[in-house]
């Protein structure tokens, strides 16, 4: 049986960088997550950038184009991965459904930033019958699926709070754990503004602190501004124990409180695995659940507009509670 094709559009950072002159072990680029995966099998790249194309080229030896529609219109790719700047994910999507019509396109995050050209990337594809999901990478974390089991069945108790502290903007950062709790806790209910309640006169991705309502409990987000403090750090605090999801997930613990008596007891802490340094592949995973017609973690494009109004209504807000 062939493997299912794949191209990649969009040779950056997460295209290709992140993990250039780091060990194997290490699978943070989609390039080397779709080289090495042995159920798929990477077939060129897109970038119309001459030295990202060279790079790619050089380290990969495939074939590389600088125009969307000529590549994709030759290959007729089984999934396309579309890791070009946001702004540019509306009309690399539009090219690749001119061209042809693949089973999946897997494009990073966000969908958009714009509520209503995500929604028309939405729309298009599903007119298509092509299935787009969006790489919050954290839910292909097989210890991520875990606690989302165990967070549903209320091993740890019921929720009582959780605090999310972040840096970057609202949309380009915020999403990713606006993501995660939504996975864990389900849909957002309700959202507030935290910080400056004015109404801003642009649209203008920024750090906000925020509260949110999910269907399991309410979670707050602080948003730093020191770009020396980059990965976010997540709590979520229950009647039987505290989980905290650290430095961006690369430390995950539990403090169990069920067994404490006195004052002077610590709680038990149990350590669990991250896999976060090779997180592209465990999302090639996800990739070929969806081809063979299983199950995936992997947002859809819904969930991913969902996170994105979210978003846009907090960057946007005047104040008070805002209903989703």
């Amino acid at each position: 049986m062939e493997k299912p094709q794949v191209l990649l559009v969009g040779l950056g950072q997460v295209g290709v960088g992140y993990d250039l002159g780091t060990p194997p072990s290490q699978v943070l680029s989609h390039a080397r997550a779709l080289t090495t995966h042995p159920q798929v099998e990477l077939i060129g790249g897109v970038d119309t950038s001459s030295a990202n194309r060279a790079r790619f080229a050089a380290k990969y030896e495939l074939p590389v184009y600088c125009d969307i529609r000529e590549a994709v219109g030759q290959h007729q790719p089984d999934v396309v991965v579309v890791a070009t700047p946001t702004d540019h994910h509306g009309s690399a999507i539009t090219h690749i459904l001119s061209e042809c019509e693949p089973r999946l396109i897997l494009c990073e995050k966000p969908l958009s930033s714009s509520v209503k050209e995500a929604l028309e990337i939405a729309e298009l594809a599903s007119s298509a019958s092509v299935d787009i999901r969006v790489n919050y990478m954290r839910r292909a974390d097989p210890t991520v699926q875990d606690l989302q089991r165990s967070i549903k069945e209320q091993e740890f108790g019921k929720l009582e709070r959780a605090v999310c502290v972040y840096t970057g903007g609202v949309l380009h950062n915020g999403t990713h754990f606006i993501d995660l709790l939504s996975y864990w806790l389900g849909s957002p209910i309700s959202a507030r503004r935290g910080d400056d309640l004015s109404e801003v006169s642009e649209f203008e991705d920024q750090p906000l602190s925020f509260s949110l309502d999910f269907k399991l409990g309410t979670a707050n987000f602080v948003g730093l501004s020191s770009a020396l403090y980059s990965p976010a750090c997540l709590s979520l605090w229950f009647t039987s124990a505290r989980l905290d999801y650290d430095w961006g997930g690369k430390l995950i613990d539990l403090c169990n409180f069920s067994e404490l008596h006195l004052p002077s007891t610590l709680p038990k802490e149990m350590k669990f695995k991250s896999n976060l340094p090779r997180i592209q592949s465990l999302v090639v995973d996800e990739l070929v659940k969806i081809l063979d017609g299983r199950t995936s973690s992997l947002c859809t494009a819904r969930e991913a507009v969902q996170n994105l109004l979210v978003a846009t209504e907090i960057l946007t807000a005047r104040s008070g509670a805002h209903e989703k």
